[in-house]
């Protein structure tokens, strides 16, 4: 669910009650697009967020199996974004525990999934956005 927006000022946030306005047919008018695309860009705005996501597309991992793939990221900030992800139902937390503390993150299946998609458009067409700017000085010069 994405958030409502009442003021023009406001921006979406996640781990909000969501919902973006739309016509009757369903359109999105320019400023409730503006809205509803920041809430996806705030929704993996993060240093290790997209990460995580990229690492959880492989399946089922926990904490310390995040930490040794992202050695440069922090316990602290990798919990931090986790608990974000979570909260915003990308990333399920599941508690396997019987003695000891085991839990595991997996993408949830609607909105993780959903997400690693966008963020494969996304890479596409920066990477097709490098290449038209790079042809573009080549030919200039």
């Amino acid at each position: 669910m994405i958030p409502s927006i009442t003021n023009a000022t406001e921006l979406p946030t996640p781990s909000t009650n969501m919902s973006v306005p739309s016509d009757d047919t369903g359109v999105l008018c320019p400023s409730e697009k503006e809205h509803a695309a920041q809430l996806a860009i705030n929704l993996i705005h993060g240093k290790w967020k997209m990460e995580i996501l990229c690492e959880l597309e492989h399946g089922a991992s926990r904490l310390s199996q995040l930490r040794r793939s992202m050695p440069n990221a922090s316990t602290r900030m990798l919990t931090m974004h986790l608990r974000q992800l979570e909260q915003d139902q990308l990333v399920v937390r599941t508690d396997l525990s019987r003695k000891l503390r085991h839990v595991e993150y997996t993408l949830s299946r609607s909105h993780g999934v959903a997400t690693l998609q966008l963020i494969d458009m996304l890479a596409a067409w920066g990477k097709a956005y490098v290449a038209r700017k790079q042809s573009a000085l080549l030919n200039s010069g």
